[in-house]
């Protein structure tokens, strides 16, 4: 799909496949029972948490690299994202300004919905 698509769902396919591994790592929150697990499924998820953050961060910056401005939906929501590892990681400052950034864009875009999303999304991260 990735190789053939058109771009737009390429570029979505990119951001849906970052946001899963945030989700997958625990970095987003998700409504919802989790998943069992048999012993053969234990292993690949060990390994999916490994490597997931660094993937989404591949991901992400993968999709920023395909737009020129700050503008619009994908931006918007890789900016969010990008936030939400720095927060994780610690870097309190980066993760500030990227969902600082994020909300502008969404506001600029009148993406009330995301805007709502990013709440969401400010508040396991520690901001409020």
């Amino acid at each position: 799909m990735a190789a053939t698509g058109s771009v737009e769902a390429r570029r979505f396919f990119l951001l849906h496949r970052a946001e899963l591994f945030l989700i997958l790592r625990g970095d987003i929150a998700v409504e919802g029972p989790r998943p069992k697990l048999t012993a053969a499924d234990i292993p690949v998820a060990i390994y999916l948490r490994l490597i997931a953050r660094r993937s989404a961060k591949s991901l992400l910056t993968r999709l920023l690299s395909q737009f020129d401005g700050a503008e619009g939906l994908f931006v918007s929501r890789a900016r969010a994202g990008l936030a939400v590892i720095a927060a994780a990681e610690g870097r309190t400052e980066e993760a500030r300004e990227g969902f600082a950034l994020a909300e502008r864009l969404f506001e600029a875009e009148a993406l009330a919905a995301e805007s709502a999303r990013l709440a969401d999304l400010w508040a396991p991260a520690g901001f409020e």
